[in-house]
C-alpha cells in the first residue's frame, strides 16, 4: 500500500523527511499557503527523492480572498457566477487546472477540482459532471516521470 501525505502549512521540511525515511510515498501539494514558484520548486525536490507528486487545486470556495491561492494561473480571469460558470467556464477552468498540474508540476496523477458544498443540488452535480466530462475528453497528458 502507498501512503500519500496531504501537505499543510509549514510542511515542506516534513514532506522531504517523510519521503527520505520512506514513511510516505508521495505528497499532495496544496496551493493555499505557497506561491506557484514555491510549489514548483518543492515538486522538483520531491520528485528527485522518487516521490509521487499530486496537486490539490483548492477550488472549494471560488470566492476566496486568499492571495496566494489566487496567484496560481488557473484562476486568471475567472468569473464565478454559478450559472455562467457552469455553462461556459467550468470546462475551461478544469482544463487550466489540469494543464497547470501537468506542465508546471509534472504530477504523477491529476486531481480534478471539486467544490465544497453543504448540500448537493443539481447545479453542484452539473458542475462536477462537467469537470469529469472535460477530463475524459481532454488531450492533456499526465507525465509519468517519477
Amino acid at each position: 500500500m502507498e501512503f500519500i501525505l496531504q501537505q499543510g502549512w509549514g510542511m515542506v521540511g516534513l514532506d522531504l523527511e517523510f519521503i527520505k525515511d520512506k514513511l510516505a510515498n508521495g505528497v499532495i501539494l496544496s496551493p493555499r499557503v505557497y506561491t506557484p514558484d514555491q510549489i514548483g520548486r518543492h515538486a522538483q525536490e520531491l520528485k528527485k527523492q522518487g516521490a509521487t507528486v499530486l496537486f490539490d487545486p483548492q477550488f472549494y470556495d471560488p470566492h476566496t480572498d486568499r492571495e496566494k491561492l489566487l496567484s496560481f494561473p488557473y484562476w486568471n480571469g475567472l468569473e464565478f457566477d454559478t450559472s455562467a460558470f457552469e455553462n461556459s467556464m467550468a470546462s475551461e477552468f478544469c482544463e487550466r487546472v489540469m494543464r497547470y498540474q501537468s506542465q508546471n508540476l509534472g504530477v504523477s496523477e491529476g486531481v480534478i477540482p471539486g467544490r465544497y458544498t453543504n448540500s448537493i443540488n443539481e447545479q453542484w452535480l452539473a458542475m462536477h459532471h462537467r469537470f469529469a466530462e472535460t477530463m475524459t475528453k481532454s488531450r492533456i497528458q499526465i507525465r509519468r516521470d517519477r
